[in-house]
């Protein structure tokens, strides 16, 4: 199992969260908010976005091999036919802010941060490429610079990262 898995303790110590099922938990190397791109033995996490409700997706995400899901807690009797550990919060987005720094803190990575109000992509592409010629880099795809999109990078991060350079959108 990799150094970096998110394990039951690691549950646990989200801010808020409740736990059902813990024994039938395994430890996650995966965590994501897309239930269509759950991975066995992964924990999903439901997000209420501006257009999908990622609670409408806990079933499909754990069909498709989920053994974790993070919802919010007042729509737990919405999920009493969920035999898998079911992690109820206040707010699904911070338990997934939560989880990148859990992963953060095990990754032991060096963290460059661009932030502002102009030029961030190009000088983080920079430092990036630059970096990448003695070190392993991971850096924010695209323009996943907001606090979900951060946590998205870190949690994405390959075990044998030595740099992350993270995009923050103003």
């Amino acid at each position: 199992m990799s150094k970096l898995g998110i394990t039951i303790e690691d549950l646990f110590n989200l801010s808020t969260a409740v736990i059902y099922n813990p024994d039938v938990y395994k430890t996650s190397n995966y965590v994501s908010i897309d239930s269509r791109s759950i991975k066995k033995n992964s924990i999903y996490v439901a997000i209420k976005g501006e257009k999908l409700d990622g609670h409408n997706f806990v079933k499909d995400a754990v069909n498709k091999g989920a053994n974790a899901v993070i919802i919010n807690k007042n729509l737990l009797s919405d999920f009493d036919s969920v035999d898998k550990t079911i992690v109820t919060v206040e707010d699904t987005v911070k338990a997934y802010g939560e989880l990148a720094t859990v992963r953060k803190n095990k990754l032991g990575a060096k963290i460059i941060s661009i932030t502002g109000s102009a030029g961030k992509t190009s000088t983080k592409e920079m430092i990036a490429e630059i970096l990448s010629e003695k070190y392993n880099v991971h850096k924010t795809s695209a323009n996943n610079n907001n606090h979900i999109g951060v946590s998205l990078t870190i949690l994405t991060a390959p075990e044998n990262t030595e740099v992350l350079v993270l995009e923050h959108g103003t």
